[in-house]
C-alpha cells in the first residue's frame, strides 16, 4: 500500500555573516599569546570559552523525534508532546514527529540564556 506523507512544517536558512567571527578571532589570538607565554591556565580558559560558544550556537534549535508506533503510544504522545506531524500508516501503526518536552524545556531555557547574555 502506498501512502503519502505531507510536510506540515519546515525551515529555510539564509547564509549570513557570522556574528562571532571577529570575537572568536580575538579570543583565539589571545589563546595563542597565552600559550606562547606559558600561561596554561589562561590558554585553557580561552579554549573552554571558544568551545562553549561553538557548542551553544551550533545546537539544532528544535530537536525533533520521529517514530513509528502503535495506537496506544501514539495516543500518549499526542497528549504530552509538542506534535509536529502525525499520520496513520495502517490499522495498527502511526508515524509521529514531535519535540519531546525535555527538549522543548532545553530550547526555552537556552533562548532565555541567550536573551540575557546579549541584552
Amino acid at each position: 500500500m502506498h501512502r503519502s506523507i505531507f510536510l506540515l512544517k519546515g525551515y529555510t536558512f539564509e547564509k549570513k555573516q557570522s556574528l562571532f567571527k571577529n570575537f572568536i578571532s580575538e579570543v583565539y589570538e589571545s589563546r595563542l599569546k597565552a600559550k606562547k607565554s606559558g600561561d596554561d591556565a589562561m590558554s585553557y580558559g580561552y579554549k573552554i570559552l571558544m568551545n562553549s560558544l561553538y557548542g551553544r550556537f551550533r545546537i539544532n534549535p528544535e530537536s525533533t523525534i520521529t517514530e513509528i508506533c502503535k495506537r496506544k503510544r501514539y495516543g500518549e504522545l499526542i497528549q504530552r508532546e509538542k506534535i509536529i506531524m502525525g499520520d496513520k500508516l495502517s490499522d495498527d501503526y502511526y508515524i509521529v514527529s514531535y519535540i519531546g518536552m525535555q527538549d522543548l524545556l532545553k530550547i526555552l531555557t537556552g533562548n532565555l540564556q541567550r536573551t540575557l547574555l546579549f541584552k
